[in-house]
């Protein structure tokens, strides 16, 4: 068995204070001449939340508490001959006491200091670390409001042209800085996705492709939209843990009756609906790694195997995002191409759509997850499995949507949509697919 690279994980964070209503920022000169953000590493049992605390106290005296996590970088170095993997999330925090001065007391600081905003963002450009140089624009963004995008979405008149409207401006803001931090901390990924919205819309350089994006966050909400085609759009869903056969059966007699795009089931009961659906319009879709995305790629692979085989033509993975909400965008990548990758192997006319669990992630993390699966190659992205706490949201939907169509992918909203009043303002943000267990009610509503 090969053996494991050792790991090493750190947190820390950049640390904000207002003084003489002023935003000043806390920096430390660490012993190898570079101008960095306090941090250090996780002790046994701590939290990476706990450990970034701890460690800036550590480092310069400053008490400081949590506002958001920023991200997450990884790299190799060298132990006593050993290559290290290292690990690293970075917080956004706020000094409890604005009037205390900081003073550096582990030996390998050499002072610790704050500097008004845009003085530290310019020093550290000059003399950072070059894979944390998107970290000042992000926080920015976050301190502006755009922790609050789906509060303030949801605290808006329920008109959705007044509700994008109102998110737009950080949406973009909030966007911009996640694409930046993704060049620099995977810039794999960053490339995948941004060669397949260029080979979609037939661009020539990165700022083109972002142009793109930018342009349907600019043109959605769609001002009409037709229900003559919702029929053909719904993925009629029957995911219950104790659903049975004749359940099963039923659903499909009620999608071929009512011509929905497909039926979603169980694994276990993909050859039932292919034969009861045989010689219909109707697709049949199954599930992987359903509903906690916490299965390895090699048991994605055998899933997605066993499904094909089984005659499914559309396979909707969970993604890991239990990894997405460390920050772990590789770990997303990882997963979905392993199915990818399968599918196309197989049976390339199948479709995969990755479910992000939206309701699990905050909204920088809605637009890594997003950007990773797309950069794996699937054809939809897909909000929830209705497992987890809530289900589609309209201001993830419109992101998602903005990252998804200039790739030619595509978006599937799921989870909570139960009426026309729902599914309408879904589809005006350019749903393709909704998922549902209530089609049948919602068509005849």
């Amino acid at each position: 068995m090969k053996r494991l690279q050792p790991i090493e994980r750190a947190a820390g964070g950049l640390v904000i204070r207002r003084k003489n209503g002023e935003r000043e920022v806390l920096l430390i000169d660490d012993a190898y001449g570079h101008v960095a953000l306090p941090k250090g590493h996780l002790e046994p049992g701590e939290s990476w939340e706990a450990a970034a605390v701890r460690e800036i106290e550590e480092e310069t005296g400053i008490r400081s508490r949590l506002v958001a996590s920023l991200g997450r970088v990884e790299y190799p170095v060298m132990r006593h001959g050993t290559t290290i993997h290292k690990e690293v999330r970075m917080f956004l925090l706020e000094a409890d006491d604005a009037l205390q001065e900081p003073r550096h007391q582990a030996e390998e600081i050499q002072s610790a200091y704050y500097l008004p905003w845009e003085d530290a963002k310019q020093l550290h450009a000059e003399k950072g670390y070059m894979n944390w140089h998107w970290i000042f624009d992000k926080a920015k963004v976050f301190l502006d409001g755009g922790q609050m995008l789906r509060q303030t979405w949801d605290d808006t008149e329920p008109d959705t042209q007044l509700r994008v409207h109102k998110v737009r401006p950080l949406v973009i803001s909030l966007l911009d800085s996640v694409v930046e931090e993704i060049s620099a901390t995977h810039p794999a990924i960053m490339s995948a996705y941004l060669q397949r919205v260029g080979q979609s819309v037939s661009t020539e350089t990165p700022q083109d492709a972002l142009a793109k994006v930018h342009h349907v966050l600019q043109s959605l909400p769609y001002p009409t939209v037709s229900r003559d085609a919702l029929n053909t759009m719904i993925d009629h869903t029957l995911l219950r843990p104790d659903a049975g056969l004749l359940d099963v059966l039923t659903l499909c007699e009620e999608a071929k009756e009512h011509q929905f795009a497909a039926v979603c089931v169980q694994p276990r009961y993909v050859r039932d609906a292919v034969e009861a659906l045989a010689g219909s319009t109707v697709s049949v879709c199954t599930v992987l790694g359903f509903p906690h995305g916490a299965v390895t790629p090699e048991q994605l692979v055998f899933e997605t195997s066993l499904a094909l085989a089984s005659g499914a033509e559309e396979l909707d993975v969970v993604i890991p995002f239990g990894a997405m909400v460390e920050d772990d965008v590789q770990a997303v990548m990882t997963s979905v191409s392993a199915v990818v990758e399968t599918v196309n192997r197989l049976a390339p006319q199948a479709m995969v759509k990755a479910i992000l669990e939206t309701s699990a992630l905050t909204v920088d993390r809605v637009m890594k997850a997003s950007i990773a699966a797309l950069a794996a190659g699937v054809d939809y992205i897909k909000t929830s499995t209705g497992f987890h706490t809530a289900g589609a949201h309209g201001l993830d939907v419109y992101i998602m949507q903005a990252l998804a169509s200039p790739a030619g992918a595509h978006v599937k909203a799921s989870g909570g949509v139960r009426t026309m009043e729902v599914a309408s303002m879904m589809l005006s943000l350019g749903v393709e697919r909704i998922g549902t267990s209530s089609g049948v009610h919602l068509v005849r509503q």
